[in-house]
């Protein structure tokens, strides 16, 4: 591949020049011809070299099939020089088996001539040029008044966009640039201790004066490497660099008046990343996701792999795989090669789209040395399911049932022990397979703030009476599905919360009650209220006393029972 790339050229004034912007610039096509015209082209270059008209073979087309035709100079006089040089510069898009050509007009006719540095092709110019190339022609040796023109041959099968001419020019002077061809360049390697070989072909009409690598090492300081000549090529290397490293690159060559610069290349120094990073597909469910990958094979010695989330590394793992934790939502994973002599680039990322399960809340997130609480707990994505769920709050919490309410809410009776220890406490929630951990959800408060039941008003009742009881507690009461146990024998028949802290019950004794005293509990649906007793006494009455309590329909009917039994 030959690259004039940039050029700097020391040309004095031409001895005549055809810009062809005012005009045709005198260029002659042959009698008949059907492929040349002047103007500005529509199709391949779309405009000139330097401004907008040149010559072209069909400015707003394909070229024809299976014609020939020649575009002349004005004749030219040579004399006095001492070594003319055409110039121009040429757009191609010629299809194989067509082709353009120079010609010159000799003693026996037209003949063929060389451009510098030759054509690209045996028959001619052919090929797409990638854009405008200046093109020169040694005219020494010629007569004094030379007759030059451009000859264009197209077969019968598919054409192309053409030919096009602009620019022309002849001097009396070097005005040739050198011709650099790449032979060898340097790819990306991983390969940290160098050199990296750039290898040219290089050369000129006359004489080269340098050549010479240029290069830089991530946007730094220019440097500068004189390339070796091998005779049949120019050689020079850019040193190691170190992993990471963007190295931009290219040749010079001059002959000590035109200088051309290739285009610049650059490669990469690079420690090989895994590849192949796999992990969960779809959306998942999950607190850690297991990702795996292949090791690189690459030259150096594999000490380990880093796994990065979003970008932030968070830990290193020796073999190709890790299990590695979540946050929720889209997250892109990557990993990393350690070896002995650095870390390499990041693999190729991987998106999972994960919901991790979380712990939200339990309601009450208190209670008490002693307490017994119903709690409900929410989260997120845990997908509750009855009888697979498991909870642990630590040494001295009881948890007496669970009951799930949704996939995401659970219902939770727990029993704090008298001496259970204070503070708060990790919640642990399994469920399947999942496992979700909450450092501080609950927390266990000193039993002796334990809400209780302060007063019970009365605190007795004989068998077989009725009557209503009213209970006052210690705080507010939490919850509103109130419910009384005063235990065996006696019938509560209506519970009504006389205020934030009292209850009023409608009770009815058995007659058969159990003699004695009995605990009393109180249930707002969430927290038991304990604290005091309440008394069952004999229903037999000292003669000639009388009761104050009203014997009610209830009881009635349980003393005309008993009556009847012993009956």
């Amino acid at each position: 591949m030959t690259l004039l790339g940039l050029l700097t050229l020391a040309w004095g004034a031409p001895l005549v020049a055809w810009d062809l912007e005012g005009g045709d610039g005198g260029l002659d096509p042959s009698a008949g011809d059907l492929h040349w015209s002047w103007g500005e082209p529509t199709v391949g270059p779309v405009g000139g070299h330097e401004g907008s008209a040149c010559w072209g073979t069909n400015l707003d087309g394909l070229y024809l099939n299976d014609a020939e035709g020649s575009l002349q100079l004005p004749d030219v006089s040579l004399l006095s020089t001492s070594g003319p040089v055409l110039s121009y510069w040429q757009w191609t898009d010629i299809q194989l088996g067509d082709a353009g050509w120079i010609e010159v007009k000799g003693p026996s006719g037209w003949q063929r001539i060389e451009p510098v540095y030759g054509y690209p092709d045996a028959d001619g110019f052919v090929g797409d040029s990638a854009g405008w190339e200046p093109v020169f022609v040694d005219l020494s040796g010629l007569d004094s008044s030379a007759e030059l023109r451009f000859t264009f041959a197209s077969d019968a099968s598919v054409p192309g966009v053409g030919w096009y001419i602009d620019d022309l020019a002849i001097h009396d002077e070097d005005v040739v640039p050198p011709r650099v061809e790449l032979i060898r360049i340097p790819q990306d390697t991983e390969d940290l201790d160098g050199p990296y070989v750039v290898e040219v072909a290089a050369q000129d009409d006359r004489a080269l004066a340098r050549v010479e690598l240029v290069w830089s090492v991530d946007g730094g300081e220019t440097q500068r490497t004189e390339m070796a000549d091998l005779g049949d090529r120019y050689e020079g290397g850019v040193p190691g660099q170190a992993a990471g490293s963007t190295v931009q690159w290219w040749v010079e060559a001059d002959d000590g008046l035109n200088e051309t610069s290739t285009d610049p290349e650059s490669f990469q120094v690079r420690l090989l990343p895994p590849t192949d990073l796999t992990g969960p597909e779809g959306r998942v469910v999950a607190v850690e996701v297991d990702l795996t990958w292949s090791p690189p094979a690459s030259m150096h010695v594999i000490e380990g792999y880093a796994v990065y989330r979003d970008g932030e590394g968070l830990f290193e793992v020796s073999g190709p795989q890790a299990t590695v934790p979540v946050e929720g939502g889209g997250e892109d994973f990557a990993v990393s090669a350690l070896y002995e002599v650095g870390e390499s680039e990041l693999s190729e990322e991987l998106h999972v789209d994960v919901s991790r399960p979380r712990l939200r809340s339990l309601d009450p997130d208190q209670a008490w040395q002693g307490d017994t609480v119903r709690v409900e707990l929410t989260g997120e994505h845990l997908l509750l399911v009855q009888g697979e769920v498991e909870l642990d709050l630590g040494e001295g919490v009881g948890v007496h049932s669970i009951d799930v309410i949704d996939v995401d809410r659970a219902l939770v009776e727990l029993e704090v022990d008298e001496d259970a220890s204070l503070g708060e406490r990790a919640v642990v929630l399994r469920s399947g397979d999942v496992e979700l951990v909450d450092a501080a959800l609950f927390e266990v408060l000193d039993g002796r703030g334990r809400p209780r039941l302060d007063s019970l008003s009365p605190d007795a009742l004989r068998q077989a009476e009725t009557d209503t009881l009213v209970l006052t507690t210690s705080t507010d009461l939490v919850g509103d599905q109130l419910s009384v146990d005063l235990g065996e024998g006696i019938v509560v028949e209506s519970i009504t919360a006389a205020g934030p802290r009292e209850v009023e019950v409608q009770v009815v004794v058995d007659p058969l009650a159990p003699l004695g005293e009995r605990r009393v509990v109180l249930d707002d649906g969430i927290r038991l209220y304990e604290g005091q007793s309440f008394r069952v006494r004999d229903a037999a009455m000292k003669q000639g006393t009388c009761s104050h309590a009203t014997v009610g329909p209830w009881a009635l009917a349980l003393l005309l029972l008993r009556r009847f039994r012993r009956a």
